[in-house]
């Protein structure tokens, strides 16, 4: 599908950079010392133009002239400070680039910003410079140490893309006392915040507009989301990292469905999440992706009989009374998008409008509005081979 229109004005940046003669040029400045996790990729050669077109890509990521801080262009490095993410709005990023003899340099504390800047930087030289030999390393910090690890045939961009968090690669330490040993993405990146959980059911239609919808609030928060695609392909504690999926997220994202109510892991995750929204003001962005689950239907489902339906494979399915009680009053305030129900370009213009009010009304957390969490419950009813689960409030019993 076409990607979805871009709310805000669009502008042209033009950079220009003024070539010293060598014996003018500044030696290059010293990195900063910072925790920041750094990528280099060393070239044959740097390309006249790479840099300023980093620069130019640097500056457009900005929205805002307000989320500046501290910018500062000179010689061969570009650095400034950032809001990178649209949920937390306090929290400022580092964002350096750096030309170096042979080699461009970019840094960054934030996972999304690194990884939005390695793939520039890749599609650079793939489209303008496809003739230059390049080779990708990763600088980083680990357990007080200086390491690299060269990523070899793998794009960096592609693995932080995908999440791959558990991908291992072969690092070399720096300096004194030199070894290797093998690291995950995960440590090269400082332990990884990702700002969005999204919960869903993999027996619904949800996996169909998942990817796409994922894609649209990444682009426009600034942020990463957790996915169990990604998060559980090599997990075996899962259920463990669910919940830490779901407690470490600044947003959750719930992808509401009959099905969903029906399953055990589902229930669990939306246990968490509402916990979360009761105890912390964690927003909730609820997105219908079956036409049975709409705010006037949630508020007509009986009580006492529960709903049944069909899972995407027409499998029966059902949702338990207990679990219908629990749906109407912790949800019963929280806003049900269904614009995802529709098809069509039309309906991908309510589908971006529907993301950017997703954004729009995401607020920090006022600990003076949170309350205690309800005393929730996912149980198992009926015999094991039912398979079917309810999620319980002792004080809807």
């Amino acid at each position: 599908p076409p990607p979805p229109p871009d709310p805000a004005p669009r502008a042209w940046l033009v950079v220009l950079r003024l070539i010293a003669a060598p014996q003018q040029q500044p030696a290059p400045e010293p990195a900063p010392e910072h925790e920041d996790c750094s990528v280099a990729f060393r070239m044959s050669y740097v390309p006249p133009g790479m840099f300023a077109m980093l620069v130019a890509w640097g500056v457009g990521r900005v929205r805002r002239s307000d989320e500046w801080e501290e910018k500062r262009l000179g010689g061969s490095v570009f650095e400034a400070k950032v809001q990178a993410s649209r949920l937390r709005p306090g929290e400022l990023h580092r964002l350096r680039v750096e030309e170096r003899s042979a080699e461009v340099q970019v840094a960054s504390s934030s996972a999304a910003l690194l990884r939005d800047a390695c793939r520039s930087l890749e599609q650079l030289l793939g489209r303008h410079f496809p003739g230059v030999h390049t080779a990708c390393v990763v600088r980083f910090r680990l357990e007080e140490q200086a390491w690299e690890a060269e990523t070899g045939r793998l794009s960096l961009a592609r693995l932080l893309a995908d999440k791959r968090w558990d991908e291992r690669l072969k690092a070399d330490k720096v300096g004194a006392g030199q070894g290797a040993k093998q690291v995950t993405l995960r440590e090269m990146m400082g332990g990884v915040q990702l700002g969005i959980f999204a919960s869903h059911c993999w027996r619904d239609l949800s996996v169909k507009i998942l990817e796409l919808l994922v894609e649209w609030l990444e682009a426009r928060s600034g942020d990463l989301a957790w996915m169990d695609k990604y998060e559980l392909a090599r997990a075996d504690q899962f259920v463990s990292l669910m919940e830490q999926g779901v407690r470490g997220a600044d947003v959750i994202l719930i992808c509401l469905s009959l099905p969903y109510l029906a399953s055990r892991n589902c229930l669990l995750e939306l246990k968490w999440a509402i916990e979360e929204h009761c105890s912390t003001c964690k927003p909730l962005w609820v997105v219908s992706v079956d036409p049975d689950v709409t705010f006037n239907k949630v508020s007509t489902w009986n009580r006492e009989e529960g709903v049944e339906g069909t899972d995407s494979k027409g499998k029966a399915i059902k949702v338990e009374p207990a679990t219908v009680r629990v749906v109407q009053k912790w949800l019963g305030n929280v806003k049900i998008f269904t614009e995802w129900l529709e098809e069509g370009p039309e309906a991908l213009e309510k589908q971006s409008k529907a993301v950017s009010a997703m954004l729009d009304n995401v607020s920090a957390r006022t600990p003076a509005q949170a309350g205690k969490p309800p005393m929730l419950e996912v149980k198992q009813v009926g015999p094991p081979e039912s398979g079917r689960w309810a999620l319980e409030d002792a004080a809807l019993t």
